[in-house]
């Protein structure tokens, strides 16, 4: 083979960037071993090809970084947003903690009927209409929601403090406030 027609920088760059051992290259690109060996060693063909893959190290370690960090910032967002809504509803039912529901309810009293008499259609005689009112009045501190809300708090920051990344870690904090949601209504 004719020395000028070896495209000797297409083979340096091959086996710089890729995983071919000079035998391989000389097969593939029809050079001779020991020609493509000694003008490797020459100009220290190896020496680059580290240098090369330290530099495609680096970047893929990056990129790596870079989407590893986008991944953990949208799960603190989504961590933060589940500890707002969390904080809120620990925030009504800590208020709530000295208060009791009182419901009065009256119902409709029907006392015979009235015919109309220009039309000869019956209507019910109203007494009361049934109506419910709710009021809110003091009581002594539920300890059972106090509990509820410590163990609660408890299980937060256990979630947060094991700085998990996975989707188990969220759905136990969106458990953790149904939970709270739940008990806040009974």
């Amino acid at each position: 083979m004719i020395l000028s027609k070896i495209d000797w920088i297409k083979i340096r760059n091959d086996y710089i960037n890729g995983n071919f051992s000079y035998r391989k290259l000389a097969e593939k690109h029809g050079v001779s071993f020991n020609t493509l060996k000694d003008k490797a060693v020459k100009e220290n063909w190896y020496k680059e090809k580290l240098k090369q893959h330290e530099k495609i190290r680096i970047k893929t370690q990056q990129k790596t970084a870079e989407k590893k960090a986008v991944s953990e910032a949208d799960r603190i967002t989504r961590l933060l947003n589940i500890s707002d809504k969390l904080l809120n509803k620990l925030d009504q039912a800590t208020d709530e903690l000295g208060q009791v529901l009182i419901k009065n309810k009256e119902k409709t009293k029907i006392e015979g009927f009235i015919i109309d008499e220009e039309t000869g259609i019956k209507y019910d005689k109203i007494v009361n209409w049934e109506y419910e009112k709710v009021d809110k009045a003091e009581t002594i501190i539920d300890r059972f929601g106090v509990k509820l809300l410590a163990a609660a708090l408890k299980d937060i920051l256990t979630v947060i403090s094991s700085n998990r990344s996975d989707e188990a870690a969220l759905e136990k904090l969106d458990e953790i406030l149904k939970g709270i949601s739940e008990n806040a209504t009974k």
